[in-house]
């Protein structure tokens, strides 16, 4: 039976895994394209790309890259922003949402966006 990992060590491999993930993201060099309707790329301050989508029930979300999303939902009532990985089902071909991910209430959303800076020199510093 494999050994549980400490709150630390699952803690700085899950910043690695986030720093690797942040490195692979591409960054987009040209110009915006044109607005092509809500499936449209949307050009971040930062330069970079996020594509609004929408699933099969015509629900959207972003795509952060090919088997990851963020979706905002709810549940029992309350708001969620859900990041989740997804993987493609063998038998039906269908996306479907993994077992991977986090969901944020609004109020832990808020806090991610009022530290998003300090987030970025986080994200400098681990990449000195």
């Amino acid at each position: 039976m494999p050994k549980d990992r400490t709150s630390s060590e699952r803690s700085v491999g899950s910043r690695a895994a986030a720093r690797d993930a942040y490195a692979r993201t591409p960054r987009a060099t040209s110009a915006p394209p044109p607005d092509d309707g809500p499936d449209a790329k949307k050009r971040r301050p930062d330069g970079t790309m996020l594509a609004m989508k929408h699933n099969e029930e015509d629900d959207p979300f972003i795509a952060i890259d090919k088997m990851r999303r963020i979706t905002v939902c709810k549940f029992k009532g309350k708001v969620l922003v859900d990041f989740r990985e997804f993987y493609t089902d063998k038998a039906s071909g269908d996306t479907k949402p993994g077992k991977n991910g986090i969901s944020l209430s609004a109020e832990q959303w808020a806090v991610l966006k009022a530290n998003v800076e300090a987030v970025d020199k986080m994200v400098a510093e681990a990449e000195k």
